[in-house]
């Protein structure tokens, strides 16, 4: 099926499935995001943002975020750090 079809047959869809599409691509998309954090994060790729937030604690200048959607950078077994942000933000910052 190419993808003009696809949108096509999505234009047509009974708003009850339409919902349920959305939905499942939502949870997909976050899915994907999730896991390419963690590849990131295995691969050292955000190793900066740990480093960064471990600075601010020592400056005292680390702020709690309040968030809808929010990743853990972890770190060895610690938890220390949350990406929050767009995908495209993410990207450019890794340079991926």
């Amino acid at each position: 099926m190419s993808i003009t079809a696809l949108q096509e047959a999505i234009l047509v869809l009974p708003e009850a499935h339409y919902a349920r599409l959305r939905e499942w691509i939502s949870e997909l998309d976050w899915e994907r995001w999730d896991q390419q954090l963690e590849a990131d994060a295995d691969a050292g790729r955000l190793d900066f943002l740990v480093e960064g937030a471990r600075e601010a604690v020592e400056r005292g200048t680390l702020e709690e975020l309040s968030v809808h959607r929010a990743t853990p950078v972890e770190d060895g077994s610690d938890f220390i750090g949350v990406w929050v942000g767009a995908h495209d933000e993410y990207d450019r910052l890794i340079g991926s």
